[in-house]
């Protein structure tokens, strides 16, 4: 989010309100201008894993942004 005034990326937040998409006033450091931005906040999925701990394996499932990239053998640590 940038500042509609001076285009500065530091800011305060004032107030913020909503669950999954939030309406925040913000206070530029800047040039102290105010102004409101919304900001949706995306849902976690479940995605099914495999947890391998030596000789024993097992399936579960976690949380994660839908943004979020996990390659073959990457270590999560839980």
């Amino acid at each position: 989010m940038k500042c509609p005034v001076c285009d500065s990326e530091s800011y305060e937040i004032l107030k913020s309100k909503g669950k999954n998409i939030k309406e925040v006033l913000l206070k530029c450091n800047e040039c102290g201008n105010t102004f409101r931005e919304t900001i949706k906040i995306p849902k976690m999925v479940e995605i099914r894993v495999i947890i391998s701990k030596f000789e024993e394996s097992l399936k579960k499932t976690i949380k994660l942004y839908p943004d979020e990239i996990l390659e073959i053998g990457e270590v999560l640590m839980v």
